[in-house]
């Protein structure tokens, strides 16, 4: 919720994206997380149409409220463009879910972030970073 008010304003920073432990640490796939929860919430703050065109307003009248608009001449012309589809979440059936072997949350995020990371170059301090973090964690109670 604090990211999807935050992208309805201007101020152009999304606060506290991945960390965790006190902002200590960052956690790899909690950032994947957030970065889809961003994309969602720009989309949403982007705005989208609400007029005969584009929603059907005179089939929303016709229809109620309180009912269904599923078989709606409006909804069937757009569904299949007017849904996100996330590149992390596939949106399944529990069935679907279940024949698919419940994959883990953890597994969907660690598949998405290896095949988005596998072909960024390393960055230009790559070794010192590498070094810095084994020196750090060297340094750890056990």
């Amino acid at each position: 919720m604090n990211t999807l008010t935050f992208s309805l304003t201007k101020g152009g920073l999304a606060p506290f994206v991945g960390d965790t432990l006190g902002s200590k640490a960052i956690s790899p796939l909690t950032f994947i997380y957030c970065h889809e929860i961003i994309d969602q919430a720009l989309r949403l703050a982007a705005g989208f149409q609400l007029d005969e065109e584009h929603v059907g307003l005179g089939e929303v009248q016709k229809v109620g409220p309180g009912k269904s608009y599923v078989s709606a001449p409006t909804t069937l012309k757009k569904y299949k463009t007017g849904y996100y589809v996330s590149p992390i979440f596939p949106r399944w059936s529990m069935e679907k879910w279940i024949e698919a072997g419940q994959p883990h949350v953890q597994r969907k995020l660690s598949e998405y972030g290896i095949e988005f990371m596998q072909d960024m170059p390393a960055p230009d301090d790559h070794d010192e970073l590498l070094a810095k973090g084994e020196d750090f964690i060297s340094k750890l109670p056990r």
